[in-house]
């Protein structure tokens, strides 16, 4: 069983970066789905921060994965 899915994860982030990078979508982990959205949020903010690419995002938005409704974006 894969550890998110891009159908079923409940939380799409998008990582808007600067020019000349690409941008990034991750998925939650399926075993947070049941956790509330601003736990799961706040957990792959977290995790992102360790990530290399976060020295050139610029913006981190969160969505709905089902409605596309933005939930939360952070400069």
């Amino acid at each position: 069983m894969p550890a998110f899915c891009k159908v079923n994860s409940v939380v799409r982030m998008r990582a808007l970066t600067a020019n000349g990078h690409d941008n990034i979508t991750w998925y939650n982990y399926l075993d947070e789905n049941m956790k509330p959205v601003d736990n799961i949020i706040q957990g792959m903010k977290r995790r992102f921060e360790d990530y290399e690419a976060a020295k050139v995002t610029q913006v981190l938005q969160f969505y709905d994965n089902k409605t596309n409704e933005m939930l939360s974006e952070f400069r």
